[in-house]
């Protein structure tokens, strides 16, 4: 019951973020000009709730290092691309920096020992 909780959680967090804070984002920094995507996509969706679920289990289980994997990773993608603009740029960089604080979030709030999931689950059961 408690890992279920916590995928719903999750799950439910995640819609949030894209609805209210990723739409948004991409309203606002990438305007369709030929260089930069039509704005945020269920892809995209797809591919940040993952990057955040993989960046929450590596700090529950206590390698903080998983930061320095992500970032890398980030910034690999990204060399092959300088010539882009700087309106992409600074979505890029929020939008990354969102994805951290939803992770370290989510693995504070949504460890299986953590006070909100043992509340939940108190409520459920």
């Amino acid at each position: 019951m408690r890992y279920l909780v916590m995928a719903v959680v999750f799950l439910v967090a995640e819609l949030l973020l894209y609805l209210l804070f990723f739409q948004a984002l991409g309203r606002r920094f990438l305007k369709p000009d030929g260089t930069t995507p039509p704005g945020v996509t269920l892809t995209d969706l797809f591919k940040g709730a993952f990057e955040r679920c993989v960046i929450a289990y590596g700090l529950v289980l206590g390698y903080p290092h998983i930061l320095t994997l992500f970032g890398a990773m980030k910034l690999g993608t990204r060399l092959k691309s300088s010539s882009e603009t700087r309106e992409f740029n600074n979505y890029y960089l929020i939008g990354n920096l969102a994805s951290v604080c939803a992770a370290m979030a989510y693995s504070r709030h949504l460890a299986p020992d953590s006070a909100f999931v043992a509340w939940l689950v108190g409520l459920l059961g």
